[in-house]
């Protein structure tokens, strides 16, 4: 005859439960309430288990935030735990194998931080789980929170979850709603679009809710303390171009007038500062030093043959003649290869007139940076890019008052 021995440290409801329990409770009763409360052992559990580190990443949002060591459920990560204190919550469960835990209390929390990124680090590299679609899942929670998701009728700006394939569901309808996410959430790539058509895409990537509280994932993802080398933030950058476009830009909601203004080439995406501070790591800068690099660093070069060096002359005579109170030189004028390098690729701009980038003005150079598609304008409309890219505006006014006149 053989003997099954089950150790179970109990508190809370489940003490008063076997208390209050008789005689005739069948074993298995016991052992299914002791097993639903403290164990990871459910009929729908959806999980992820990382290589080499074997911590398991619980998918479940009815999981969010819950701790367990070796299976047994310690505590929640969350601002409402009285066990852990002022912690920000957390958008996924864990159950690690590697944290020191003493009479049911977690030793180190920096050491469980350490290990829960550690855990994303390798599934978000492992080709093993990209059915599960991990980037995607971790990224829309980011950008929307853990909330319960919305209807059909009223989710106009929704982001499916639920990238994990599920076994009780039908492989071909979860693959539509994937498709329909991304046709609706998708920037298209080209620069095709009427100005019509594109201020419905900014609208309808713009949420109208953007959750302020920071979280676990962006906490660990967004510092080198955690993940030193980025790996986390350089796959949800990657994400991100993909769900909403190579042109897509993420912004504070303060900065989206900025971007339109100084990089018109780009869309800009309204997102919370969290997910912000984990794209910055990955690859998207700020406005203002991508707009440097295009303009200032890369692809510049100098006037090239006579053409090129006649068109600058004649342009900076006509600001001359029209009265304005600075001196350049020819060699103040530089041409742009307009380039921008971003997550998703390189993007160019066929409309710079449209998007404002015909010209920039670097303050403390005192030069011109000028779009290479104006190399063969005609010079009073080069000197009009000029007067208008200066950081005077008296110089612009002196300029059209004289063509005027």
């Amino acid at each position: 005859m053989t003997t099954t021995r089950m150790d179970f440290t109990l508190h809370h409801s489940s003490s008063s439960m076997i208390s209050s329990s008789t005689p005739t409770t069948s074993f298995t009763t016991l052992s299914n309430h002791l097993s639903k409360s403290f164990l990871l052992w459910s009929e729908r559990n959806y999980s992820a288990t990382a290589l080499p580190c074997r911590q398991t990443l619980l998918l479940d949002k009815s999981l969010a935030g819950r701790i367990h060591v070796h299976g047994r459920f310690v505590t929640t990560w969350s601002p409402n735990s009285g066990n852990i204190g002022t912690h920000v919550e957390a958008l996924f469960g864990m159950d690690l194998h590697s944290i020191a835990v003493w009479h049911g209390r977690i030793v180190d929390y920096e050491q469980c931080k350490h290990a829960y990124s550690k855990c994303w680090q390798e599934l978000l590299i492992d080709a093993r789980f990209s059915t599960l679609n991990l980037a995607k899942m971790l990224l829309t929670r980011l950008l929307r929170g853990i909330a319960p998701k919305q209807s059909q009728d009223d989710d106009h700006d929704s982001y499916d979850d639920d990238g994990y394939d599920d076994p009780h569901e039908d492989d071909n309808d979860h693959d539509d709603d994937d498709d329909d996410d991304a046709k609706k959430n998708k920037v298209p790539d080209d620069n095709q679009e009427t100005p019509a058509q594109l201020q419905a895409l900014q609208q309808q990537n713009a949420f109208t809710m953007l959750p302020t509280e920071d979280t676990l994932e962006s906490q660990i993802m967004g510092s080198a303390k955690y993940d030193p080398v980025g790996i986390c933030a350089k796959a949800l950058a990657t994400k991100f171009a993909q769900m909403f476009g190579r042109r897509a830009f993420p912004v504070l909601p303060q900065d989206v007038d900025v971007v339109r203004r100084n990089l018109g080439h780009r869309i800009a995406v309204r997102v919370p500062a969290r997910v912000l501070r984990v794209l910055r790591r990955g690859g998207y800068f700020d406005w203002q030093k991508t707009m440097q690099e295009i303009w200032f660093t890369d692809h510049v070069r100098p006037s090239e043959g006579e053409e090129e060096e006649e068109l600058v002359k004649r342009a900076l005579q006509c600001l001359t003649d029209a009265g304005c109170a600075y001196a350049f030189l020819p060699n103040h004028v530089l041409w742009v290869n307009f380039c921008d390098v971003t997550s998703g690729g390189r993007i160019t701009d066929p409309n710079p007139l449209q998007n404002n980038n015909a010209c920039r003005f670097h303050e403390t150079m005192q030069q011109f940076y000028v779009h290479d598609a104006f190399v063969n304008a005609k010079p009073k409309f080069l000197a009009f890019l000029l007067a208008q890219a200066h950081s005077d505006p008296m110089m612009m006014h002196q300029y059209i008052q004289t063509q005027l006149s």
